[in-house]
């Protein structure tokens, strides 16, 4: 469900309310006294009695929004993989040097490459010799993601590919400048 900013009014900020995150906390990361937020899955919050924080609101829409989703099996160099995610208006793009994990328990090195305009999530064929990333390029999976929860080093997903499904995990190796892990995560 998508709420947009425009259910934010110019009431005082002390009747501005914010959006939990889950944890007991505003999901805009602000502080706040304890009745100043509240669940989104409230009839309070979906009946818009109420005035919701920009912040909370712009975070929230972001977590609801299906977006693209997509890896690329990349026969360049090397085979690999490239994994394409849909964010802020571009391809968010990792490299996955081995077959990305469809099982629980399964990590993957992927590095963070440079990201691509929309559109190239649809690209299959041959990059010339003498062009960046000369090879060819198939899709290996293609669907939708939800991000979950989104942090400067770590980005939760559900993804509903053909053949990735689930909630994954993107988390950023500390102290290594490009290198993340992603992996599906484990049912407790």
């Amino acid at each position: 469900m998508v709420y947009s900013v425009s259910r934010y009014t110019s009431a005082s900020r002390s009747n501005i309310r914010h959006i939990d995150n889950g944890k007991g906390r505003p999901l805009c990361g602000g502080t706040g006294k304890e009745r100043s937020w509240v669940r989104a899955d409230t009839e309070e919050y979906k009946n818009c009695n109420i005035s919701i924080c920009k912040k909370c609101l712009k975070k929230y829409d972001i977590l609801q929004t299906d977006r693209i989703y997509v890896i690329q099996e990349h026969n360049a160099t090397r085979l690999h993989y490239d994994l394409r995610l849909e964010f802020e208006g571009e391809l968010l793009s990792f490299a996955i040097p081995k077959e990305p994990p469809t099982k629980e328990g399964v990590k993957r090195l992927v590095i963070r490459t440079r990201n691509h305009k929309l559109g190239y999530e649809k690209f299959e064929g041959t990059i010339p010799d003498g062009v960046y990333g000369a090879g060819t390029v198939k899709t290996w999976d293609r669907g939708t993601y939800q991000i979950i929860e989104k942090t400067p080093i770590q980005i939760i997903m559900q993804i509903n590919g053909e053949k990735l499904k689930g909630r994954y995990i993107l988390k950023k190796w500390l102290g290594r400048k490009k290198d993340w892990l992603f992996y599906k995560e484990e049912k407790e």
